[in-house]
């Protein structure tokens, strides 16, 4: 569970939603101790400290606040320097598991107001980062009120399941609804899936959702806690991040929580993490990609072995049988280049291969295709391998050696290549 949050303040009334947000989460999280943060640069003329307070007096000030809404022991410090690298390396060297700011009021200049300083944390932050527009709902969860209403944004690769890990984290403090929205583009997903094209852009593809749906069903598995678990999907048309938001609003949403990938320059105008910044009207937690939990050390369940049906190709087989466990299951795969040949006969040319014992765990599919690297691939999008397993061959590479290497750069998926050279 978080327990080192930092809450970044201005010493203004701007900074009250971020105070009682944080307050929230400590006492959920069970947080020793919350950093109240604020950041002085001294190179900006606007800022003025002389008058009926002094900064330490305002400082101590925010420290009263604070202390009045959570039980956890708060400590403060004052920054000096740029506010987003301040605080980024403040955060760096406290290992902080989560820094909180309010939606207005970090920044003075007519630049940041442009941006925003939280757009400049966001783009510089490698600290999950909670922006926060209504502290409300973080008050009515820790006080048990109501359940805290979450959207997670789902995608394809795994930075998006740094957020979801979130999610985990508040449902396991409290009473957590959570609905795991992905947007996603028809004509891609069937290009990617490998599903014949002539889709209608207006409305969603029922196809497309079927396998997204099993997709994230596997991702999410069960999350402990209270409160419902729910997946939306969205066919989308312009921008990712519009159509999350339109999730989001149908959905009430008190969090909408988005995998960052730290898009730079005019990529990150049109980025998921940056358009729900600036045009959510709920709360938004961006979460560094890079924070997503490694792939478990485990043996497949799942996976795809390609053969051209040659006896050097016939080897992968061998090879995943030997790692699948008794309860996975394969797909054997052959593609068919020649558009006039047999489909039946290759089927069964499949079927000979499979041993008596194997035939539960095994599925045998011939598709069509002019080029066989991208059926292969598409072929392990729709049956969400694991691995894929498949051989390479020096003396072959006309005929087979090239589609390993193609696989290779077209796939996400781990591949395992079983040498078809004979031993010297």
């Amino acid at each position: 569970m978080p327990k080192n949050i930092l809450c970044a303040t201005d010493l203004s009334s701007k900074s009250a939603p971020a105070l009682a947000a944080a307050a929230a989460l400590a006492d959920r999280f069970e947080a020793p101790a919350i950093w109240l943060l604020h950041a002085v640069d001294l190179s900006h003329a606007a800022t003025n400290y002389d008058g009926p307070q002094t900064l330490d007096e305002r400082l101590e000030n925010e420290i009263v606040k604070l202390s009045t809404l959570t039980s956890s022991n708060v400590q403060s410090m004052a920054l000096y320097g740029y506010a987003p690298h301040a605080l980024r390396e403040f955060a760096e060297r406290q290992a902080a598991d989560l820094l909180v700011v309010a939606s207005k009021g970090h920044g003075d200049t007519p630049l940041r107001r442009i941006g925003g300083m939280s757009e400049a944390l966001s783009e510089l932050n490698a600290t999950p980062l909670l922006v926060v527009r209504d502290e409300a709902p973080f008050v009515a969860w820790r006080d048990g009120g109501r359940p805290l209403r979450v959207v997670c944004g789902a995608s394809h690769g795994r930075s998006w399941l740094a957020g979801l890990d979130w999610a985990r984290k508040l449902r396991r403090a409290g009473p957590t609804e959570i609905t795991v929205a992905q947007v996603y583009y028809a004509g891609e997903e069937r290009k990617r899936l490998g599903l014949a094209s002539g889709h209608s852009l207006a409305g969603g593809d029922a196809e497309v959702e079927d396998h997204l749906t099993r997709e994230l069903e596997a991702r999410v598995g069960t999350l402990e806690g209270q409160g419902r678990v729910a997946i939306r999907l969205m066919a989308g048309v312009g921008r990712i991040g519009d159509h999350l938001l339109e999730l989001a609003k149908a959905e009430q949403a008190d969090l909408i929580i988005v995998g960052d990938n730290h898009h730079r320059g005019l990529g990150r105008l049109s980025s998921v993490a940056s358009v729900t910044l600036h045009y959510a009207t709920a709360s938004v937690l961006l979460v560094p990609g890079e924070l997503s939990l490694p792939l478990p050390i485990e043996r497949p369940k799942r996976m795809l072995v390609a053969t051209d049906l040659e006896p050097a190709s016939n080897r992968a087989l061998a090879h995943a049988y030997a790692i699948l466990p008794a309860d996975g299951q394969l797909t054997l795969l052959h593609v068919a280049r020649d558009p006039d040949a047999d489909i039946a006969t290759l089927q069964r040319s499949l079927e000979v291969l499979v041993p008596p014992f194997r035939e539960r765990q095994t599925k045998v599919e011939v598709v069509r295709a002019a080029e066989v690297a991208p059926a292969i691939c598409a072929a392990a999008e729709r049956e969400d391998v694991d691995m894929l397993c498949l051989v390479s061959s020096r003396r072959r590479t006309r005929a087979l050696g090239a589609v390993p290497d193609k696989v290779m750069r077209h796939t996400t998926r781990p591949v395992l290549l079983v040498n078809g050279d004979p031993a010297k």
